[in-house]
């Protein structure tokens, strides 16, 4: 869902239904946008109403709100933790693609969800957890799949979420 319009270009794979307030560009099946749309697609929905300040949602004065990268991008790498155990995910934070471990956040202790990044944040991995990244003043890209340990569709008793949240777009990256 989003309140604004979807670009697509190229053909990603949406398992579940897609819907815009502003529409498609260009419209499903012509063009650029070759997606294939499992559950189908609508546009012309209602909005929803989101705070227009990031700062609503994290507040970078306080450190035990969140995390809060001050560098030019982050990647985010989430990581399942043991199958076995339900929300003992962790997110690995890197300031370069491939580079080296920045952070290490435990998604289960003492932590209230929100990773923010001050420009472009990269994610892609399994989440195990509840989990909102933001992109303060950036667009969030989408690297390669991101799944759940307990997959919501499957399990109804799944307590894993993720929310992605931009000051200007979420891209999902056309990875082979």
């Amino acid at each position: 869902f989003t309140n604004g319009e979807i670009a697509v270009n190229g053909s990603p794979v949406f398992m579940d239904k897609v819907s815009a307030v502003g529409g498609f560009n260009p419209k499903p099946g012509k063009g650029t946008n070759q997606a294939k749309y499992n559950k189908g697609y609508e546009s012309g929905v209602d909005s929803i109403y989101f705070p227009t300040d990031l700062s609503l949602i994290f507040d970078v004065a306080d450190d035990s709100a969140g995390r809060y990268y001050d560098v030019p991008d982050i990647w985010v790498t989430l990581d399942p933790g043991n199958p076995a155990v339900a929300g003992d995910g962790k997110a690995y934070i890197s300031t370069s693609k491939g580079g080296p471990i920045y952070d290490t956040v435990s998604l289960n202790s003492g932590f209230n969800g929100v990773l923010m990044g001050d420009s472009s944040v990269h994610v892609q991995g399994t989440l195990d957890g509840q989990l909102t990244i933001a992109s303060g003043a950036g667009s969030i890209f989408v690297e390669d799949d991101i799944l759940m340990e307990q997959d919501p569709r499957v399990n109804k008793n799944s307590k894993d979420l993720l929310g992605l949240v931009a000051e200007n777009s979420v891209v999902v990256v056309d990875n082979p």
